[in-house]
């Protein structure tokens, strides 16, 4: 699952500029403020909620939620016919990747021991660098057809990631009961 979200928003944040630029003819200014809204988001998210997502919220039902807004968030740029609203549709995608990407790290850094840290992190490293490298190569070539093909890159990636979660944590039990609170009712 972990790799398919990171590919998926790495489909989405590499190639939002030439997005922009493309479907809008935005100029390297309105490119920044794009950036500084990301910016400015992913910093507020994770100063502020990141923390009491995690204390509140069981982690299967936070990545469900993220990865559905990210999935229909970039689906909504892609679609979007007002160039302005880009900066607000922009918002949705990278919060809900800073409250997901620590979530994942933390159920990663949880399944295994203090002493084998070292390794699970590695791991993590090694597959962001393998879809954000992947993405930026098959992205670049679509970009060619057509400008929303890495977008819609994004939107299959975090839809595999999710149906994932559906299929193999549910076949485990992680996920049979989505009451999201921690706390027992």
């Amino acid at each position: 699952m972990y790799f398919f979200v990171v590919m998926g928003f790495n489909a989405f944040f590499i190639f939002l500029d030439d997005f922009l630029y493309a479907r809008f003819h935005f100029d390297t200014v309105q490119n920044s403020i794009v950036v500084i809204v990301l910016g400015g988001t992913m910093g507020l998210v994770s100063a502020l909620l990141v923390g009491p997502v995690a204390a509140r919220y069981r982690q299967i039902p936070v990545l469900l939620v993220t990865v559905s807004v990210m999935a229909l968030s970039i689906a909504l740029m892609l679609f979007n016919p007002v160039p302005d609203m880009s900066y607000l549709l922009a918002v949705p995608v990278i919060a809900s990747y800073a409250l997901c990407y620590p979530t994942l790290l933390s159920m990663f850094s949880e399944s295994v021991d203090p002493t084998e840290q070292w390794w699970v992190m590695g791991v993590t490293i090694a597959l962001f660098t393998i879809g954000s490298g992947g993405v930026s190569i098959v992205g670049g070539t679509m970009m060619k057809v057509s400008p929303g093909l890495p977008f819609v890159i994004a939107i299959a990636s975090c839809i595999l990631a999710l149906i994932l979660v559906a299929v193999l944590w549910r076949a485990r039990g992680d996920i049979a009961a989505l009451d999201p609170h921690k706390t027992e009712a």
